[in-house]
């Protein structure tokens, strides 16, 4: 009995290998990009790191949805898939329905549909056409986090520094001002810009995380600076690791308009909202419980932040692991 309760036990834990593996990472926090509903990337978007969509996933014309050939990153869509011309995929592509790929498509990897397959001869598939269904899971979100915002509201047309804390709406105008944050938590009923702004990240304490009981607007020609040093360059080993320590959680939607002329530095996460984004730089990753709409050149860099918090499934996993262990611990008081 006491063998078959551990061989249970590290199963559900993961301890042991499963019979069959799925071809997408099951965790949320694995991809640089995830919506539990349509992704839509628009024109030159580049994302260094996996995609997945929990329905549709279209990739416009494009010089660049890809990754360089070292580091491959695969796109995954639970319905169906669908480029337009020029779309460069250093990766796998899965689709649980119908996949099309339009002219001059250059596919490393291999190609894994459910559906029906069409695309134009004068693409390049570098790899397998393959005909199987089910190569995507369902996959759930990271809980969103529980809190509660203040009631001071903050409205200004001047740079502002920002201490950790609790507030109402938070909004700033005024043209080329700066918002200044610190090291720490900030609950926010929404924050919202009217004219292009800056942020101003201070990490020298720790971690950033911003959590928004409702939306997020921001405005065109937004810059962030990191620690005094404007961020540029997501690849850059200057900014690699300080990504990862800060969040921007919103429980409405998140909006960054205007053009190709936004950066952005850190995790965006909306549980319950759609992202629709226009990012010329961005370390982080993208993650929404409905859809995202984006052009948006991405370095992923995974949020230390949500790799805390648990996933669904596995709170179950722990629960079914206590039960079968309290079990065995009766039977062997008995």
């Amino acid at each position: 009995m006491r063998t078959t309760c551990l061989v249970v036990l590290a199963m559900l834990l993961g301890g042991f290998p499963s019979i069959v593996d799925a071809a997408a990472p099951t965790d949320a926090r694995s991809y640089a990009i995830f919506a539990a509903d349509d992704v839509s990337l628009k024109s030159y978007s580049l994302s260094r790191g996996d995609i997945y969509s929990g329905y549709n996933l279209t990739l416009d014309f494009s010089y660049g949805i890809q990754r360089p050939v070292q580091n491959v990153g695969d796109i995954y869509a639970a319905h169906n898939l669908a480029t337009g011309g020029q779309c460069h995929v250093s990766g796998d592509i899965f689709a649980n329905g119908d996949v099309s790929l339009d002219y001059w498509n250059e596919i490393t990897g291999n190609v894994t549909y459910g559906g029906t397959l069409t695309y134009d001869d004068r693409g390049d598939i570098g790899g397998r056409l393959i005909h199987a269904s089910g190569s995507v899971p369902t996959i759930s979100l990271p809980k969103a986090t529980i809190f509660s915002c203040g009631t001071q509201d903050i409205s200004t047309s001047q740079s502002y520094d920002l201490q950790p804390g609790k507030y109402g709406q938070v909004t700033l105008g005024g043209l080329f001002k700066t918002l200044t944050l610190h090291s720490g938590n900030y609950y926010l009923e929404s924050l919202t810009f009217t004219q292009t702004q800056y942020i101003s990240l201070d990490l020298s304490k720790g971690p950033i995380n911003v959590f928004v009981d409702g939306d997020i607007s921001l405005y065109s020609g937004l810059d962030f600076y990191v620690n005094g040093t404007k961020f540029t360059d997501a690849s850059s080993a200057e900014f690699r690791d300080l990504a990862a320590s800060v969040l921007f959680e919103s429980h409405g939607y998140v909006t960054i308009p205007g053009g190709f002329l936004n950066n952005f530095f850190g995790t965006i996460f909306a549980p319950n909202g759609k992202i629709t984004a226009n990012i010329n730089e961005m370390a982080g990753q993208m993650i929404a419980g409905k859809s995202i709409e984006a052009n948006v050149y991405m370095d992923f860099r995974p949020s230390s932040y949500l790799s805390t918090v648990p996933e669904p499934g596995m709170l179950t996993l722990l629960a079914t692991a206590g039960i079968v262990l309290a079990a065995f611990a009766r039977r062997k008081r008995k």
